[in-house]
Order: structure tokens, then sequence, then C-alpha cells
């Protein structure tokens, strides 16, 4: 026996009970978007993505901790370095300020978004557009945030309650505007990043004109967002010059530097195991791995690891720098014990001038000797970089008498200071770089040099920096480059490895300067050709003659 259910209630109840259980709905989905910026994205993603599912992972739920921790006014200076893909500028650019003006009952809030190009501001200001008008919105929170319809544009969107979200690009006309939340997305083009003038000239602007944008100097918000392009980037300023800032880092793969917590959020990395993925639902490790491949060690490095040069470093790598003394007990330890040296030199990088915001005159010294295989190994004696004048004071004899060593040397100029190092080292070359300030240094060093006490040379290096150093770069990889355990030569060992992504590359100019030219002298040769001509040398060496006959 069958039955069946049927219904007699009338039609119009029927829509009552709908719209009732709609309204229940409605209600539960807005009380969970006033509770968290991530449930107001998953509720409201189709309308910005509405053929692409929404996926959670932990790194969008911190993306989202620490926005809410701006909301909530623990923090009002917020850096976030996240990988391309992580929906950074969605959740920050689009959701969160729609998430403010209604969820948060803050429409009178006012937004500036900048990035390196006003069309990247200008997408997000039509998602975020969509967001707040789209019924569902609307009928949340239409009472909130009421929306002329000729506010809606790419450049501005703005509604009844003297709220606006501007759209703009660094250095642009948003610069005028006076706001809440100051946003920064992307302030560096990945390929623009490598001009130096271009780079500065984004750093500056930040320093200058972003936080003289603000309406209330203690309680508006300032959020950048970005990936690392270079160790004098933006992030790069923030993280030297900036300690208020909360910084948030993510890297795809885990490494252990930036586990935290973070300052004012306590957030903390969930990852325990190197190389573990950050989003392993959106990008799995075959995915990883194929975008590595193509990328190559800088992207890697930069925008996935959020480190602006490789971990173990770029052209030439920390761990192909020997460690001298090679034996202890050989040296006793000492890396002021050199082995008999053949050959010494001084390599000089110059600099313009002496102001601070030039660059250094940088120094390094060689010594060239030969290991126990008879193989050429090279290393690197002293090395240094200062801003100071091309000549010193000249001091009287009773003022040299009253005044210390040290405050002697104070008085010095990079001349002074090249021949002190020359002579303490009894170097048999000095190389100056032919630019800058190179000519004079050289005429001025030849002057105050005793007759065939040591040669100059002026160089005129060939190519561009990077293949200088690309070209010594099988010394470095054959095991000949030794430096002591001595903190001046991690400050070179850093800057080497780091370029071209460091801060600095006048020591890097210095040594790649100084390898080069002993390499083409014939001083030093890679270990396979060094084994050659001793082989050769053998062969073709004469037989003693004996001194009487037998």
């Amino acid at each position: 026996m069958s039955s069946t259910i049927s219904c007699d209630l009338p039609r119009a109840e029927l829509e009552r009970a709908a719209r009732a259980a709609f309204e229940i709905k409605r209600r539960q989905i807005k009380a969970a978007c006033s509770e968290s910026l991530l449930n107001f994205i998953s509720a409201f993603w189709r309308v910005v993505e509405p053929d692409r599912e929404f996926q959670v992972g932990w790194a969008i739920e911190a993306i989202c901790e620490h926005l809410e921790a701006v909301s909530a006014g623990q923090i009002n200076r917020l850096l976030m370095n996240v990988p391309p893909g992580f929906l950074k500028s969605l959740s920050t650019a689009c959701f969160w300020p729609a998430w403010e003006w209604g969820p948060r009952e803050r429409p009178s809030t006012r937004y500036v978004d900048f990035s390196y190009s006003s069309s990247l501001t200008e997408r997000d200001n039509q998602r975020f557009g969509a967001i707040v008008s789209s019924l569902e919105y609307q009928a949340m929170w239409g009472k909130t945030v009421t929306l002329p319809p000729y506010m809606l544009g790419r450049q501005k969107v703005a509604n009844r309650q003297t709220g606006w979200k501007i759209a703009s690009s660094v250095g642009g006309v948003g610069t005028g505007e006076r706001a809440d939340r100051i946003i920064i997305d992307d302030p560096h083009n990945v390929k623009m990043a490598e001009s130096k003038a271009v780079r500065e000239e984004t750093v500056r602007w930040f320093r200058e004109s972003i936080t003289s944008r603000m309406n209330d100097p203690e309680q508006s918000a300032i959020v950048v967002i970005m990936q690392r392009v270079h160790e004098d980037d933006l992030s790069g300023c923030i993280y030297s010059e900036m300690p208020d800032y909360t910084t948030l880092c993510i890297p795809m793969e885990f490494d252990g530097d930036w586990r935290g917590p973070t300052r004012g959020v306590g957030w903390t990395d969930p990852r325990e195991i190197e190389g573990e993925l950050a989003f392993p639902e959106r990008f799995p490790e075959e995915v990883v791995e194929r975008d590595k491949a193509a990328m190559g060690p800088f992207g890697v490095s930069a925008q996935f690891q959020q480190s602006p040069a490789p971990r173990g470093g770029g052209i030439i790598l920390r761990d192909w720098w020997k460690v001298w003394p090679p034996e202890a007990d050989v040296y006793d330890g000492d890396p002021e014990r050199f082995p008999p040296l053949s050959y010494v030199l001084l390599s000089v990088d110059t600099a313009y001038g002496e102001k601070e915001e030039n660059d250094w005159n940088a120094c390094t010294s060689w010594g060239v000797w030969r290991d126990k295989k008879d193989r050429p190994q090279v290393v690197m004696l002293e090395a240094w970089r200062k801003r100071c004048p091309l000549r010193g004071k000249v001091l009287t004899r009773t003022e040299k008498e009253s005044l210390t060593e040290q405050e002697v040397r104070a008085t010095w100029g990079l001349v002074e200071w090249i021949l002190h190092t020359a002579r303490k080292r009894k170097a048999d070359a000095i190389l100056i770089e032919d630019k800058s300030r190179g000519i004079d240094l050289a005429a001025e060093v030849r002057k105050l040099l005793r007759p065939g006490e040591m040669s100059v040379h002026l160089i005129n290096p060939k190519g561009d920096k990077s293949a200088r150093l690309m070209a010594v770069e099988p010394m470095f990889a054959d095991g000949m480059v030794w430096a002591p355990n001595k903190a001046w030569a991690d400050m070179v060992i850093t800057e080497v490895t780091q370029f071209p992504k460091g801060k600095h590359d006048d020591l890097t100019d210095s040594c790649s300067q100084a390898l080069t030219f002993l390499r083409q002298r014939g001083l030093l040769t890679l270990a396979y050709e060094a084994d050659e001509d001793n082989f050769q040398a053998l062969q073709f060496r004469r037989k003693a003659e004996p001194a009487y006959d037998v």
C-alpha cells in the first residue's frame, strides 16, 4: 500500500514560510559575517569569483586575523609578505573594506589603495564595488551602506555616509587625499624592481608622502602587502627603519626564520617541518615544483620564500667560501696566520662622494699560495668599506704627537687608507676601477709610492656587474677561495651571496675585480688546469746531468 504526502497549506502560507526560513538563514549569515572577515569572504566569494571555489587554508586565516587586528585597533601598521596567489589583493583591497563598511558598521571609513600600476587598484575597486552593490550585501547592510548609483566607478567608490575608496598608483593623485586606511598592494613591479632608480623612488615616495596622508596620525592604519624583490625594497625599508610595523611573513616552504609570534597579534606559523607548504589546498607540491622550475632561484626566493636572495646564495653560494684556516693544528686556529704568499693584491672600488646616501669606497686584499697538491689557492686577507674624502687632513708633527693612533686615522682620506693597507699587507699591486674618482686616486697613490714599491693598475671592467661575478663563479665552485672567520669577512660573504638582490655591491665589485685580474694573469687556475700543468711539467722536465762521470 503506497502513501503520498500532500500539503494542503495555501500558497500564501508556503511563501511566508519560505520567506521566514530565508530570513532566518540571512540573519545567520549576517551574524557569521559580523564575527569574522573569513566568514564574510566565504559568504560573498561568488560575487567576484562565481566560477571558482573558495579554498580555505591557514594562510588565508592568518591574513584575515591580522586585518581584523587592524580593524580592532590592536595594530595600525601592518606589513604582509606572502606569495602570489594567496588571495592577498582580494582579501585586503576588496573584501576587507566591504567588511568594515557593512558587518563592522563603519560606512564612513575612507581608503586609498596604491599599487605600482593604477590598473591593478582600479580592478580591485571594481570588485569592491561589485560586493557592496550586490543584492545580498544590500539586503543585509543596505541601511548602513547606501550607494548612490553614480558613485560606483573604477577610480572611486563612495557611499552616502561619506565613506569612499580611491584607486591610485605609487606617486599618483591619491596622495592628495587623507584616508583612514592606506593600502599599498605590490608597490614594486617585479621586473621594474631591477631598476635601482625606480626602486629608490618608490621608497622615497613612501617615506615622504604616505605617513602624512592619514586622517588620524594615531588611529589611521597603513597596510603594505607585497612579495620581496630586493634587499633594499619597501619591505627592506620597513624592516630596517620602522620597528612599529607588525610583520606577517609566510614563505611558501617553511624555513623557520619567520615563525612568529607576530607583534600585537601573537600569530605563529603552525608548521614545524622544513619545507612544509603554506597553502597545499591551492598549491600542492607538484604545482609548487612546476612553478619553481620556471621561476629560477631568485624568483623562487623573492616571490615564494620572501627573501631577496636564495637562502644559500644567488650567483655565489655561501657554502662555496672556504673557511680559513683549513686545519687548526697547522696554524693554531689563528685566522690571521696565513701561509707563505706568492702574490698579494689590493682591489679598490671607489664611490663618488662621502655622504651617507652615497655608495661606499670598498677595498679587499687577497693573497695567492699553492696547497699540498700544488694547486693555486686565494685567501681574502682584509676588507673594509668607508665613506671618506680622497685625501685626509695634513697634520703637523706636533698635532700627530698629541693624537692617539686611532685619532690620527680618523683624519685619513681614501689615499691614506689604501697606502696603509697595501704596505701592511706588502702588496705587489693595487687595482683601482677606472671610474668615479679612480683616476684621481691612482694618480695620488702613485705619487706617494716609493720607486718599485708596488704597481698600480687602472681597470676598465667588461660587462655588467652580474656578468663579472659570473665570470669568477668557477673559482668559488672549485673550492679555491678562502676567507677567515672574522666579522669583516662575513660582511663581504653576505654581500656577495646576496648579489644582485642585496643593498650594496661595492665589496662584490672589488672581489670580482681582484679574482678576474688574478685569473687573467695566470696566477689562479682551476684544479684540473693546475693538475694538467703540473703533469706536463713533470713529463717534460729535463733530467739532471750527473756532476761527474761514473
